[in-house]
């Protein structure tokens, strides 16, 4: 039993193996299999449908260019497939654009290894769990569209995606993340527009910023109508700003975080980052309190956190900070105005289940209007925090608490007040020991000491230095101007120019915001000079502080540092070559392309045919080489891409290569005559493919063979002429045919009406590449065919139905299209266009239809006007295409029997029906060696 298990197994490898031979293979124009490319590639418009497929199109080199050109890659929605798989961690300078692609786990994802110099470019990505799961370096992701996904763009956490782009991308309906970096580094997320379109779901963020990334940019995206805007957990000193985050939605109840109902997070343990410039609005809540509420901006166990400059509106909350430690917390310059209700709080400290604390932070330089509470310390402990030169409009209360009057008796020790609208504070105390400040700091509170009546008490405004006079703050003279340069220039900026001090104290300068991936910044004190340096593309918003080291503070507007990289360039076109099969051609880049940055050009290849041409590019040498390795004759039409690692990119001009090669004929002796007919074999020992110096194979020998309709043959070699004979014992009325299958002669069936019966017909087709005697020359002509009908009157023959094949290469040297090939006649001294048809095409020729009054010379040529369409109604054209014609065998001979779809000249033949026979076949050889193996056994 054992061994006959071992043998169903061995049958059944066997048969799985033979199903095989279309998994994997090389990828076509037009898929139908999963695949692999090696090479650039561009696909026919169409819809490719893979079920089953666990991988559809597999990319596992480098060099390459997917261009889709909006095909559908469709697959059936398992969630274990991928669409578009990078299989080589190595591959590098990759390419994937216009790509419809739908119905897999991943649309588009790799290995687990890191890729460089990755685009993806202008796809459209849907109804898949996740879009886009790569670890990039140097890669850009731009103008794809994603929607109907779990997760749009995820850069994987297996591997640090490092120094990449997303820009410019739509998401919509997501129910997971739209963007989600993680262990992510100098990444640029800008200019998206994320459309949650649904308003449910604690785990619906527009962009999500995890496992320690840092150094980030997210700026510039509109991320609207969803459970969460943007949200940092374990990230640090990254930079948000210049979003619009607006109209969201949370829902009371576990389908909302708990006390995270907002727009910006910074979540365990996340600090250094900066939030500056974002304009965030209408986040509403089915009901106040219960753990979900419209927050702005919300750090939770943060620190050393930077809020600036944003501006907020309507919401419940403006500000939460707190829930497991929050401290050194700036928040200076923001607007926060119109709270949606009279509960509403520009900063709350939140509360939970754990110790909880807000300490050493800074709420200075805020303008708050139209708020039901300023600030709120709610059974949080609240202590060494500085509240200062805030405006206060509008607000109903300016501090409360409701702590239990012993867990947090002294928490709120330490606080700096002041109000520079009308330097009094309304204060409002549940409890005996509530909020209050000791010492000078004023005010008190009501039964604790001095300045304070009732709930009215009057703040320290202004600040003054230690010797008793009144400071003033720096100023800023006048706007920052944004900065734009290069990655390899710098731009300096005179401090004088636009921040002074009135005291004349010495000011110290900080610079807030700027990514240092990006920018590098240098600041000389001495002669007050602040350079940026521009080191990777991208933009980063700035803002200068200035201190004066009594409480004096100012800050600049925010402006943005803007570094560019400029693309390659295409300095000449490159020219057309033609060389020998076998040798090879060379190009130095440097001719063709520069860079102004100086940077390193890449280069891939894009519509190369590597079963024509090899391409091979040295970079030390930056020299091309196109090695021919295909036939004869053959033209290869090529774009060279050059690409930077900054995403700079530039495509060279359409060049063709055009292989030549010499015939070298040798022949065997000619064979006994039989049936009027005598032939050879001739083999070119250059393997040139092509057969245009090649003598006849067969010549006449004896008399015609007899019979009503039968045919003989006769071919010769005269001079530039070929011939070939169809003999008719008798021909009756009504329809007549003749086919030839010498590859010399182009004229592959003749089809025509007699209408009188003749003896002896000889019906010979001639071909030359010269005119006949008393013709007139044509300007081009790629064969004049002389057809004579010896024994047959000329005015008994009427509709001619004419079918020949004409060389591809023929047609692409002279430059024309296959649809401008036609047939002539000459008749009464003059050529006359005949009605074309385009049939079909081979590997080597294409074929066509033609009618014709009568016979006599033809013209296979270009034709003007265009070419017609056929007759419908005439039946003899449907004949000569649909019927199969029997033909004796004539050697290295293709005869087309009926036309076929037209086939792309560059796509691999798809695999055919047949291959699903080869399984079958395995498993009845196996069925038959285990019948055997058992009669043996019951021997």
């Amino acid at each position: 039993m054992q061994k006959r298990g071992v043998l169903w197994i061995c049958c059944l490898v066997m048969a799985l193996t033979s199903m095989g031979i279309v998994w994997g293979a090389a990828c076509t124009t037009t898929p139908s299999a999963a695949c692999t490319v090696s090479s650039s590639l561009m696909l026919q418009p169409g819809s490719y449908n893979l079920n089953g497929s666990v991988q559809f199109i597999t990319i596992n080199t480098s060099n390459v260019v997917l261009d889709c050109n909006g095909s559908l890659l469709q697959g059936n929605s398992s969630a274990n497939s991928f669409g578009i798989f990078l299989n080589n961690g190595a591959a590098e300078n990759i390419v994937i654009k216009n790509c419809n692609i739908t119905g897999y786990g991943w649309l588009i994802g790799s290995d687990t290894a890191i890729h460089t110099n990755v685009t993806l470019q202008n796809n459209r990505l849907y109804g898949g769990t996740v879009g886009i799961e790569l670890s990039l370096n140097a890669s850009a992701i731009f103008g794809n569209v994603v929607y109907n996904n779990s997760f749009g763009i995820l850069l994987s956490e297996s591997i640090n995606s490092i120094n990449s782009l997303i820009y410019n991308n739509s998401f919509s309906s997501y129910t997971g993340n739209a963007i989600q970096l993680l262990n992510a580094t100098n990444i640029s997320v800008y200019n998206n527009t994320v459309y949650a379109s649904t308003k449910t779901g604690n785990a619906s963020r527009g962009i999500y910023i995890g496992s320690s990334s840092m150094q980030n940019r997210i700026y510039n995206n509109l991320i609207y109508d969803g459970a969460i805007g943007i949200q940092l957990e374990s990230a640090s000193n990254n930079d948000i700003y210049g979003n619009t985050i607006r109209d969201f939605y949370c829902v009371l109840g576990s389908t909302c975080p708990a006390d995270v109902g907002s727009l910006l997070v910074a979540i365990i343990p996340s600090s250094g980052n900066r939030i500056y410039n974002n304009f965030i609005t209408n986040i509403t809540t089915d009901s106040f309190g219960g753990g979900s509420m419209g927050i702005g901006i919300t750090a939770l166990t943060a620190s050393d956190i930077n809020i600036t400059n944003n501006t907020i509106t309507r919401l419940e909350v403006a500000f939460g900070v707190g829930s497991d430690g929050a401290s050194n917390i700036l928040i200076a310059n923001n607007t926060a105005e119109n709270g949606s209700s009279t509960s509403s709080f520009v900063i709350m400290a939140l509360s939970g289940d754990l110790t909880e604390d807000f300490d050493n932070s800074s709420i200075l330089d805020n303008t708050f209007r139209n708020w039901g509470t300023f600030y709120q310390c709610d059974d949080v402990t609240c202590s060494g925090n500085r509240f200062y030169q805030n405006n206060l409009i509008n607000i109903s209360l300016n501090a409360v608490t409701s702590d239990d009057g012993s867990y947090f008796n002294t928490s709120s020790r330490g606080n700096y007040w002041s109000d520079i609208s009308d330097h009094s504070l309304n204060m409002s105390d549940t409890n005996t020991d509530g909020i209050y400040d000791a010492g000078s700091q004023f005010p008190y509170r009501a039964n604790k000491g001095a300045n304070m009546t009732s709930s009215t008490a009057v703040d320290n405004f202004p600040y003054k230095k230690q010797n008793g006079w009144n400071n003033l703050n720096p100023a800023l003279l006048t706007n920052i101007p944004n900065q734009s340069f290069n990655r390899t220039q710098n731009v300096s900026i005179n401090l004088s120019t636009y921040l002074s001090d009135a005291d004349g104290d010495s000011l110290t300068f900080t610079v807030l915001g700027v990514n240092a991936s990006l920018v590098t910044t240098t600041l000389n004190s001495t002669i007050g000079l602040l350079t940026f340096n521009g080191s990777f593309p991208g933009a980063t918003s700035a803002v200068l502080n200035a201190t004066d080291g009594y409480g004096g503070y100012v800050g600049s507007n925010n402006f943005t540092l803007t570094v560019t990289n400029r693309n390659p360039t295409l300095l000449t076109n490159i020219p057309n070559m033609s060389f020998a099969k076998g040798s090879n051609t060379t190009l130095n880049m440097t001719t063709y392309f520069s860079d102004a940055d100086g940077d390193t050009i890449n280069y891939a290849e894009l519509s190369l045919n590597t079963t024509l041409v090899n391409a091979t590019y040295n970079s030390t040498t930056t020299i091309y080489f196109f090695t021919s390795n295909a036939t004869g004759g053959t033209v290869q039409h090529i774009i060279l891409n050059a690409s930077d690692s900054y995403g700079g990119y530039a495509e060279s001009n359409n060049f063709s290569i055009i292989i030549t090669c010499q015939e070298n004929w040798t022949y065997s002796a000619w064979s006994t005559c039989s049936g009027s007919t005598q032939t050879r074999t001739a083999i070119d020992t250059n393997s040139c493919g092509t057969t245009e110096n090649r003598s006849a194979l067969s010549q006449s020998c004896t008399s015609a063979s007899t019979g009503s309709g039968g045919s003989g043959y006769a071919g010769k070699a005269a001079g530039n002429s070929v011939s070939q004979s169809v003999s008719f014992t008798d021909m009756d009325v009504g329809e007549n045919k003749a086919t030839f299958s010498f590859k010399d002669i182009p004229l592959r069936s003749l089809v025509f009406i007699v209408t009188q019966e003749a003896k002896n017909v000889k019906i010979t087709s001639s071909a030359s590449t010269k005119a006949p005697q008393g013709v007139t020359v044509l300007p081009v002509a790629y064969k004049y065919i002389t057809i004579t009908h010896g024994k047959l009157a000329e005015e008994a023959i009427t509709q001619v139905a004419l079918v020949f094949t004409v060389d591809k290469v023929w047609v692409e040297t002279n430059g024309f299209w296959k649809e401008e090939i036609g047939l002539s006649r000459f008749a009464d001294g003059q050529w006359t266009a005949l009605p074309t048809t385009f049939v079909a095409e081979d590997g080597t020729s294409y074929r066509y239809e033609a009618t014709s009054p009568g016979l006599s010379v033809f013209a296979i040529t270009k034709h003007v006007p265009p070419l017609v369409e056929p007759q419908q109604e005439e039946p003899i054209l449907k004949q000569v295409v649909s019927e199969e014609v029997e033909l004796p065998a004539f050697p290295q001979e293709i005869i087309l029997e009926e036309p076929v779809a037209e086939a792309q000249p560059s796509a691999l033949p798809t695999a055919s029906r047949a291959w699903l026979a080869i399984p079958a076949v395995v498993l009845l050889l196996c069925a038959g060696i285990f019948v055997a193996y058992v009669r043996k056994r019951t021997r």
